[in-house]
């Protein structure tokens, strides 16, 4: 499977919420308890703002199968250089 990775925009809100509430419902992955609506995604962009974030792609299908972003760890700035990179897919 060839992946690729385009920037993480409105246009992959439905998407992205799908796989993130796939591992609220299946897994401990996701800290929210119940899924989220797809307003939340919204959020996701609030808290990569300045950070990197992309979808991933299957190249051959052209389907969404996940996301990553960086996202600072605790919002102060002394952590400002400690960052964590989430992975869903």
């Amino acid at each position: 499977m060839n992946l690729r990775f385009d920037l993480m925009t409105e246009l992959y809100a439905k998407e992205v919420i799908d796989i993130f509430n796939y591992y609220i419902t299946h897994s401990f992955a996701a800290y929210p308890e119940s899924p989220m609506p797809y307003q939340f995604y919204n959020k996701f962009l609030e808290i990569t703002k300045g950070y990197p974030a992309f979808i991933i792609k299957n190249s051959d299908s052209g389907k969404v199968i996940g996301f990553v972003f960086y996202d600072r760890i605790i919002p102060f700035q002394y952590f400002g250089r400690q960052q964590k990179l989430p992975i869903f897919w």
